[in-house]
């Protein structure tokens, strides 16, 4: 059954978009790499508070899933997860652990977010990666 990754309900109220956690042109490596989520359309992809379109730590929580998740999955370092998306999203310390979970920001949490309390802590890291890399024509290295 399909839940949005972020808040966690099942879109029968506000119906469930697919998003790929890397977009632009990482989009079809997102494809790839199976890296997509569920979000609520209103609430959780595009117009509410802690959108991922809105809110850059709800990106960056993301960001952190979706490479969690690839490296994972693919058995990836992360050197070689740079080297396929462009960039590390990962704190040093974040790396000794690679689990992937989904967020599930209780409702209430949501406000405490601001407060850098839960799954928010710290600050988003900047978006700039090197986008010139093109992996889907040629084999993984690795």
């Amino acid at each position: 059954m399909k839940t949005c990754w972020l808040c966690g309900r099942n879109g029968a109220a506000d119906p469930l978009d697919k998003h790929h956690i890397f977009g632009g042109p990482n989009r079809k490596l997102s494809d790839r790499f199976g890296l997509t989520v569920y979000l609520c359309h209103h609430d959780c992809h595009i117009f509410g508070e802690d959108a991922v379109h809105r809110n850059a730590e709800t990106a960056q929580r993301l960001h952190e899933y979706g490479q969690r998740k690839a490296m994972e999955e693919q058995g990836w370092t992360v050197d070689q997860f740079r080297m396929v998306f462009g960039k590390n999203y990962l704190d040093e310390e974040d790396t000794s652990s690679v689990t992937a979970s989904p967020c599930h920001l209780p409702l209430e949490g949501k406000a405490r977010a601001a407060e850098g309390v839960g799954p928010y802590k710290g600050k988003a890291k900047g978006t700039g990666r090197v986008s010139s890399f093109r992996v889907l024509d040629m084999a993984v290295p690795f």
